[in-house]
């Protein structure tokens, strides 16, 4: 059986320690410790997430998924040292051309709330959807999980006020008699 959990040499990254990430190669015996350390963080994120049994294809690193409250969703990881690090995503249903549609002042008042109160970047993902993730990482799959349940709650609150900030701004100014 093919490991669902399996990543290639040139998957894995290094933390440089200055904020940056730089890919390396690993040697033939490191190899195998990642990938045992990556399938064994997925496979208790899966079960943390309830996501064991429900027949869905295994939880991969940055892969989509539907997560709690159907929010799309997709998990970050990398190797460090003899653990794994990881981050949630949470897909935002507005893509660049509602972004466009949106008064940029709410939508960076928006960011920065989240960004300073709760430690999460709101910006673009690789789909060109807006996204949520925290700005940390965690080495623990409960963490993992909680973030994705608390990034999912906070992707709700988000898109309920771009949604009512797009429908003010549809209405045109308001005369004041």
């Amino acid at each position: 059986m093919e490991n669902a959990w399996a990543v290639s040499w040139h998957d894995t990254y290094v933390d440089t320690g200055i904020g940056m990430l730089e890919e390396f190669d690993m040697d033939a015996q490191s190899f195998p410790r990642a990938n045992d350390a990556l399938q064994a963080f997925f496979k208790e994120l899966a079960q943390y997430l309830d996501l064991e049994g429900r027949g869905d294809a295994p939880l991969r690193a940055e892969e989509t998924f539907v997560g709690p409250v159907g929010t799309i969703c997709r998990i970050h990881a990398r190797c460090v040292g003899n653990g794994v690090e990881a981050k949630p995503e949470v897909l935002l249903p507005f893509d660049g051309t509602e972004i466009r549609h949106l008064r940029a002042d709410k939508l960076l008042t928006i960011q920065a709330t989240v960004n300073q109160q709760l430690g999460w970047f709101l910006g673009s993902s690789t789909e060109g959807l807006l996204q949520l993730s925290p700005m940390e990482w965690s080495t623990q799959p409960r963490e993992v999980a909680r973030d994705l349940d608390m990034g999912s709650s906070v992707g709700e609150m988000v898109v309920a006020m771009l949604r009512a900030d797009a429908g003010d701004a549809d209405d045109g100014p308001k005369a004041t008699h």
